[in-house]
């Protein structure tokens, strides 16, 4: 589980790395695709950290101050690492890999709960230079999310149980807007962004204090709040690469 204070201490770590990238620019070649940086041909390889909300929160019960305790199946913070390469000098296409928790919210003492996933994805990217180092992108893919369980564990409360849904894999597409700046001298680059996502993901199997419940066992008052969970959501990301031939 990634505690709110590692992953704000991993984006400070990452944002300074940025700024030292981001100095003492050197100017090179002026390439075809606009900007002092021969970007034609060039692969690219980066990482990034991730932090969102879904698009829908699912309702699990209420705090002593009569709060709804909620979670989302989209959102949460992460990692992703990816690949790509241009085809052209206005047209990146790229493979990568993410992974995502979302947590409940607020969050409370007695009871904790989770939702993890992992997804394969596909991209294309159109770049425009706006200065000698800025590019601003739009893009869009597909996704294939390999959801985790949904993970509740409400044992402490009066009545309460352990319960885990596990779900069906989902496809899913994306829209992704952002800005990113290189250091032609070092061919280090940096991407600040936000991604839209939208996924689905079904119920297949359900565990209570270790026992499997037929899903038909259900009440429809469940299956309405975890019966199928919108893993949609706004991502917004930061990341780290390096081009290279």
């Amino acid at each position: 589980m990634i505690s709110k204070r590692v992953f704000v201490t991993a984006m400070l770590i990452l944002g300074l790395m940025i700024c030292m990238t981001s100095t003492g620019v050197a100017q090179s070649k002026k390439g075809k695709g606009g900007g002092d940086f021969e970007y034609r041909n060039m692969w690219r390889i980066e990482l990034g950290l991730v932090a969102g909300f879904g698009l829908d929160n699912h309702k699990l019960g209420v705090t002593e101050d009569d709060e709804d305790i909620e979670i989302s199946a989209g959102g949460g913070v992460g990692g992703t690492f990816a690949i790509g390469m241009p085809l052209g000098d206005y047209i990146d296409i790229g493979v990568g890999i993410g992974y995502q928790v979302s947590e409940l919210t607020p969050e409370v003492k007695n009871a904790e709960g989770k939702f993890e996933r992992t997804c394969f994805r596909t991209d294309i990217e159109y770049k425009v230079p706006i200065s000698s180092i800025f590019r601003v992108y739009l893009g869009a893919g597909f996704g294939y999310y390999i959801p985790g369980d949904l993970d509740l564990d409400f044992s402490e409360l009066y009545e309460g149980a352990h319960n885990v849904y596990s779900y069906d894999d989902g496809m899913g597409f994306h829209i992704t807007f952002g800005f990113e700046s290189y250091r032609p001298s070092s061919s280090m680059f940096w991407r600040l962004g936000v991604i839209y996502s939208s996924v689905t993901y079904d119920l297949n199997a359900v565990e209570s204090d270790g026992v499997e419940i037929p899903i038909e066992y259900l009440s429809s008052d469940i299956m309405d709040e975890v019966g199928e969970l919108d893993g949609g959501g706004f991502d917004f990301y930061l990341s780290l690469g390096y081009y290279f031939r």
